[in-house]
């Protein structure tokens, strides 16, 4: 009876021994199940972290490359020496980021994205702007051309301002010269008759040719220049042509007022000649009528007469040596001489 107390006891014992020990040892196991489940979620964390760190840096490394693209950290001005190659490699970061969990870092990741986008519109622009040229201006597709970069950069004038204002100034320094080389031409073709540029008009002027020609000589574009300059020189040879035409005409008229002055010179003095000779053949006449004794004498008063009246005529000779009435021949009745009456028997005068 004893012996079986002592068995009983003994596998009480022996169970309470079991029981804590599967207790201990289940402890045992618990504890070291949220142990590893402790670790587990530790190594998760920190491999989380890990992860969250690798995203902030490729993240970080996008904005430093957009960042590098900007002339400072204004942002208004792209950066001297950004070509398209540099952006495409910023894209290329963007898109390795598709469909990747990025954490608490989407926002940082979604402006990053505005911003590139921003930044190829710049680029854009601005590419445009600095390749445009009047000679690209001046062609058919040109104001086409201006209109659509001008409609770009005015899209910009809100977020960049300062980068737009920059481009438009650029943009209105073209369209001023552009206008004076269109306001050139057309005061060019305001000098010929019709579009065909062939005729001039009459009314055209040295100086207002010469003013053209200056102007020609400042448009920057050769091909232009040259086109100006070949139009020009219709005027310019029309101009020489004209000159020449008046000073031709002006000799012409030179030489026939000199001839007219050299005929009418001959002509007085033929007519003066004329005159002297009829008044001293009219005085030798009337003397030699009227006394041929004193013939010396009718000369002498003749060849005054001619010489105080060279240019007179016939008429006035004649009448300057007629002789007055009172003095008029008598005859004389003894035949010894002719006399003059009024001065008495054998009186002259």
């Amino acid at each position: 009876m004893k012996n079986r107390k002592k068995i009983i006891a003994m596998v009480v014992v022996v169970l309470l021994l079991a029981g804590l020990t599967g207790i201990v040892v289940n402890a045992q196991h618990q504890a070291a199940e949220a142990e590893r489940i402790r670790e587990s979620e530790e190594e998760e964390e920190r491999l989380l972290e890990l992860a969250k760190e690798a995203k902030l840096k490729e993240i970080q490394e996008i904005e430093y490359k957009i960042s590098a693209l900007y002339a400072d950290e204004t942002k208004e001005l792209l950066a001297e020496g950004v070509v398209q190659e540099m952006l495409d490699e910023v894209d290329v970061l963007m898109e390795a980021q598709e469909n990747k969990e990025v954490y608490d870092y989407e926002e940082m990741l979604r402006s990053s994205v505005e911003e590139l986008v921003k930044i190829q519109s710049m680029y854009d622009v601005q590419t445009a702007v600095s390749t445009l040229t009047l000679e690209t201006l001046l062609t058919e597709e040109g104001a086409a051309k201006l209109t659509e970069i001008q409609t770009s950069v005015a899209e910009l004038k809100e977020d960049k301002p300062v980068f737009a204002n920059k481009q438009q100034a650029v943009l209105d320094g073209l369209s001023e010269q552009l206008a004076a080389i269109l306001d050139l031409e057309t005061r060019i073709r305001s000098c010929f008759t019709d579009e065909t540029l062939t005729t001039p008009i009459e009314a055209v002027t040295r100086e207002e040719v010469n003013d053209l020609v200056a102007g020609k000589d400042a448009v920057p574009v050769e091909s232009k220049r040259l086109e100006l300059e070949s139009t020009l020189m219709i005027l310019v040879n029309y101009l020489d042509a004209k000159d020449e035409s008046a000073k031709a005409a002006q000799k012409n008229d030179s030489e026939k007022t000199s001839a007219n002055n050299n005929s009418s010179g001959g002509s007085s003095s033929s007519s003066s000649g004329s005159g002297s000779s009829s008044g001293s053949s009219g005085g030798n006449s009337s003397n030699a009528s009227n006394s041929g004794s004193s013939s010396s004498g009718g000369s002498s008063s003749g060849d005054s007469n001619s010489s105080s009246s060279g240019s007179s005529s016939s008429s006035g000779s004649s009448e300057s040596t007629r002789i007055p009435l009172e003095y008029e021949y008598k005859g004389n009745p003894d035949g010894a001489g002719d006399v003059y009456g009024g001065g008495g028997e054998g009186s002259l005068y």
